[in-house]
């Protein structure tokens, strides 16, 4: 049994939408369902991509992709099948939060969840049983949401055997991103999609691109261009897709325990942006005392060498934020 169920016919050659419903129970409503909408373009056998944005509420580039992806698929010409989900924390995404309003759940940290329980735990579960395992490989979609702006990244998960790993870089160049970045093995979350699709044993990579809670054109294109290409590389897509003439670059994202965070609380005034190469020393920006603004701000600088994936947007910080994430070159 699960507190979870999908309306809609995954099975069936055609355009079909519907939902997947998880039983909530909530201040404004004792017993009722949340309902996630589900894409199924399906044309005869072949591989089948689940695509998937949303799953953190405030992160949009993903969702609005998917949705444009969603129609335009309607009328290409494919083999095999696509299941797109562009609001995968449905809750998250109709409050515009990181986290779902029913139970305070990050999605990304859920798996692989229970059939029944907590409304974002039952979702997980749903994900991992049901819908992972019909692919043959999902492509998560996420931004930095409200706080964080990202450089435009591909995201692959940290993997040791040699075969698959290559296999994963060669798609993130079809991806086509300006940077992709593997995830350290400090930074492996049992409880990731990522952690999901291991455990079924489905290739996956995600896509870092944009944030600040909005839309940022030009890394919209670049997500929507690139899912295409990656559709084309699978034999998914017959008609060609748009050509990138990006050539990425191999970094490997350091753990979090390598984070530059803010010494002290204040107003951060950042000196470099996402993508910039930076070196050991370098003035990372500066904090300014709110109270005592006749005072010198804090400096604060890089430990070590690398490229900037990503920075903290808002500038009231409290002591210990994440400002920057690095990467550093990887072999």
């Amino acid at each position: 049994m699960s507190a979870a169920v999908l309306t809609t016919d995954l099975a069936s050659d055609g355009y079909h939408s519907g939902f997947i419903r998880v039983a909530v129970s909530s201040n404004r409503s004792a017993f009722g369902w949340t309902e996630i909408p589900v894409i199924s373009v399906k044309n005869g056998p072949g591989p089948c991509a689940l695509l998937l944005g949303g799953c953190h509420g405030d992160e949009y580039e993903g969702q609005i992709a998917l949705r444009l992806l969603s129609q335009e698929l309607k009328w290409r010409r494919i083999s095999g099948q696509v299941i797109i989900i562009p609001g995968l924390n449905g809750p998250a995404v109709h409050s515009g939060s990181r986290l779902s309003p029913f139970d305070d759940g990050n999605l990304n940290s859920a798996f692989p969840g229970v059939p029944v329980g907590m409304p974002t735990q039952v979702l997980a579960h749903f994900i991992e049983t049901a819908l992972l395992p019909r692919a043959a490989l999902v492509v998560d979609t996420h931004s930095g949401g409200h706080n964080v702006e990202y450089a435009r990244c591909a995201m692959l998960p940290h993997i040791s055997e040699t075969t698959q790993r290559n296999g994963l870089f060669e798609l993130a160049r079809i991806f086509g991103m300006p940077l992709t970045f593997a995830l350290d093995q400090e930074d492996h979350n049992e409880g990731s999609i990522f952690a999901a699709c291991e455990r079924v044993g489905v290739s996956a990579i995600a896509a870092e691109i944009g944030g600040g809670a909005t839309i940022n054109i030009g890394a919209l294109r670049f997500l929507t261009e690139g899912i295409l290409r990656i559709l084309a590389y699978l034999k998914i897509l017959h008609e060609s897709a748009p050509k990138s003439d990006t050539e990425t670059i191999l970094v490997r994202r350091l753990p979090i325990s390598e984070t530059v965070c803010a010494p002290e609380s204040g107003l951060f005034q950042p000196a470099v942006n996402p993508g910039d190469q930076v070196v050991a020393d370098q003035i990372a920006g500066w904090i300014h005392n709110i109270e005592t603004p006749w005072s010198s701000p804090k400096e604060v600088r890089f430990s070590r060498s690398g490229r900037i994936l990503c920075r903290r947007l808002p500038v009231p910080t409290m002591q210990g934020d994440g400002l920057f994430k690095l990467g550093v070159e990887a072999s």
